[in-house]
């Protein structure tokens, strides 16, 4: 029987090879407590709170240094709410500043020369105050840093997650329908950015990250699955280091899900078909 353990220890283990980087002992820690490592990868999936419905993906960070990561997303069975956010602390933690959040994922980073890392990650979408109620009790600087943001927003914007994993505060919030110039703080990278991936500039779904500490900054995220474009991969291959393509290749060129860019460094997001 192949596992899901299986099935994301062979990919990440192509991709951490092609880049040099460690990590799978970390990985396979983590995973052992996520509630689904040791389920076939031909059971039925699990309720999931992303689209492909598989509980892992691989990603890479390309610019200043590589870095694969790997998102993972605890489960239970039987599934709840209750029982995956128990699943999701038993696997590394819960967020320092929402106990009840709607749930929680976290992200491995592995890097060659430096440890790994994990990044967790607070899921509110239908309970945006939450993230506000947070950031309001805290320090000073990510109080004004956070109210500044509040207050640019569209009214249409809605605050998907807040990451607070003590070495950074990051608030993502999805602006439906928007266009690049509606998006408050963005640089002229990022405008660049979504002009490689969007370059019609009509309207989208745009999930914008802003880190509120220790430095602020931005990051913009374009849902390359949603959108289809045929003729995205050519576009990033002529844009960004080598070190995209030699993923791809390893990967066998599967397809892309989010592509986000942030200050000198840009994220690529593989779906979990890379196991396939």
């Amino acid at each position: 029987m192949v596992t899901r353990w299986d099935e994301l220890a062979a990919a990440f283990d192509r991709l951490a090879s092609a880049f040099e980087i460690g990590g799978r002992d970390e990985l396979a820690a983590i995973v052992a407590r996520s509630g689904w490592a040791e389920r076939s990868i031909t059971a039925p999936l699990l309720p999931s709170g992303v689209r492909h419905g598989v509980p892992w993906s691989l990603s890479i960070s390309v610019g200043e240094v590589t870095s694969v990561r790997v998102w993972l997303e605890a489960q239970a069975d039987p599934p709840s709410a209750e029982a995956y956010l128990a699943a999701a602390r038993t696997m590394f933690g819960g967020s320092p500043w929402i106990a009840t959040p709607q749930r929680l994922w976290h992200q491995l980073v592995v890097t060659r020369g430096r440890p790994a890392s994990v990044q967790t990650y607070a899921c509110i979408p239908d309970r945006p105050e939450l993230a506000w109620a947070a950031l309001d009790a805290a320090e000073a600087h990510i109080r004004s840093a956070a109210d500044r943001v509040r207050a640019a927003l569209p009214a249409r914007a809605r605050v998907t997650m807040l990451a607070n994993d003590h070495e950074r505060v990051k608030l993502y919030v999805l602006v439906p329908d928007a266009r690049i110039a509606e998006l408050p703080d963005l640089d002229a990278d990022a405008r660049a950015f979504a002009q490689l991936v969007h370059p019609s500039d009509a309207p989208i779904g745009w999930l914008v990250a802003y880190t509120l500490a220790p430095t602020r900054s931005v990051a913009l995220h374009f849902a390359a699955h949603v959108h289809g474009d045929r003729e995205l991969p050519a576009r990033l291959a002529a844009e960004l280091p080598a070190a995209y393509l030699r993923a791809r290749t390893t990967l066998g060129e599967p397809p892309l899900h989010f592509i986000a860019h942030a200050p000198n460094k840009t994220n690529i997001y593989f779906i979990p078909e890379v196991a396939r």
